[in-house]
């Protein structure tokens, strides 16, 4: 027996395995999971959870390897920090081919074909490399960004240097100069790879207040360096997950595939790293977090349903109860703190619109932020608590298929015989 996980209502502890959760308009495309676990070990017990139905149309599988991602002040905006990209290794997916195939009009700098703007996303490569171009094409190269980035409806914020030399001015600020020092006497590969930053740009980067900059003292000696080590990481996956045939670095390249979208690997690095307790623990947990939750290249690409998997027993810590975060910091002290604080406004902007599942390999329950608040906070934590202790003899098993599981059913029957 089977259910969608539509048909699953909210707060309500299930043992009925489900159909991992697709676009009904087309089920294999447009739909991602979030697989928010502690390591990368907990992140295939999720993909294989006995639980879930139709692998089959979850074949694609990403990992973050860009550390620029994790480490701007805001993800959405990756060009806040021009110097920022001098860490990282900046892939420019697109073949020679690609690039001789678009006319002049396309590129910021149209005489020597640099900086494509055909896309959303070659909009905001050129706005990460923006630092790298020669100082009297700056103005040029920033209006054109700034008519593409409208065109694509792509905010550019007033404090970027894009934004400041399309409005007629500069500003040099020292982590600029440093950045183009460097690009004087830097190494790099070609305008499709890699730039290396000497020692002293780490020292202004990682000097900047906030949750963002200490990020970057956490994660960045950790990061996935190139591709070869996203390669091993990928390899380990396919080994251990058969039905993962699709592993890219770049959300474009899977063509809007049923993707799952692992946080396992830089989540562990955070947690390996973190030495803030209580609020503060809390409140940086909660900035990194939605990094991955309001992603908007996933938007960009044409990822409309989301859902986040979250398992519970592997979060759960060896001195204490889940929930408490005056000892734990974890997804579920995290929510629990926001809700007991008042912050459900917070929730709910932040993680909205999302179906979260609360898990192990026996039973589950679904939930929304949307409408969630302090009177439904005990109901959760008792769910929480039944989940974390295995105590899940009330779950509910469902005797027969969903009506959706059958009309599902019946289509694959037409679709395999070819009718």
């Amino acid at each position: 027996m089977a259910l969608y996980l539509s048909d699953v209502k909210e707060m309500k502890l299930k043992r009925t395995p489900f159909f991992l959760p697709i676009n009904i308009r087309n089920k294999r495309k447009n739909s991602v999971i979030f697989l928010m676990a502690p390591n990368t070990e907990s992140s295939i017990a999720l993909m294989k959870n006995p639980l879930t139905i139709n692998r089959n149309l979850f074949q694609s599988y990403y990992i973050e390897r860009d550390i620029n991602f994790m480490i701007n002040e805001s993800n959405i905006n990756m060009e806040d920090e021009p110097s920022s990209i001098v860490f990282e290794s900046c892939i420019m997916e697109m073949t020679a081919k690609e690039r001789n195939a678009l006319p002049d009009s396309a590129f910021g700098l149209e005489d020597e074909r640099k900086y494509p703007l055909d896309t959303p996303e070659h909009v905001r490569s050129a706005i990460k490399l923006f630092g790298h171009c020669p100082e009297n094409r700056k103005t040029h190269l920033a209006k054109r960004i700034m008519a593409a980035a409208k065109k694509f409806n792509i905010e550019v914020k007033e404090n970027t240097e894009v934004w400041k030399y399309a409005h007629g001015g500069s500003s040099k600020s020292e982590s600029v100069a440093l950045y183009q020092s460097f690009t004087e006497s830097a190494s790099y590969i070609d305008e499709h790879c890699a730039w290396f930053a000497p020692d002293d740009v780490e020292r202004i980067i990682f000097s900047e207040s906030g949750n963002s900059g200490i990020l970057r003292k956490m994660l960045y000696d950790q990061r996935i360096r190139n591709q070869k080590d996203a390669a091993l990481i990928y390899d380990k996956i396919k080994e251990q997950c058969d039905f993962i045939k699709y592993t890219f670095l770049n959300y474009k390249l899977y063509r809007q595939r049923n993707l799952f979208v692992d946080w396992s690997y830089y989540t562990e690095t955070f947690f390996d790293r973190l030495k803030f307790k209580m609020d503060k623990a809390m409140n940086l947990y909660f900035d990194f977090t939605n990094k991955f939750i309001q992603d908007k290249r996933l938007a960009d690409n044409g990822y409309t349903e989301k859902t986040i998997f979250l398992p519970v027993q592997d979060w759960r810590p060896k001195n204490c109860e889940i929930w408490d975060y005056t000892k734990s910091t974890n997804p579920i002290s995290l929510i629990y703190r926001m809700i007991r604080t008042r912050r459900t406004e917070e929730l709910q902007k932040n993680w909205g619109g999302i179906d979260w599942v609360f898990m192990t390999d026996q039973a589950y329950f679904k939930m929304r932020f949307d409408e969630f608040d302090q009177t439904k906070l005990v109901r959760w934590r008792s769910l929480i608590g039944k989940l974390a202790m295995n105590d899940i003899a009330d779950a509910e098993f469902d005797s027969k298929d969903s009506s959706q599981v059958i009309a599902h059913k019946l289509a694959d029957r037409i679709e395999d015989s070819g009718i």
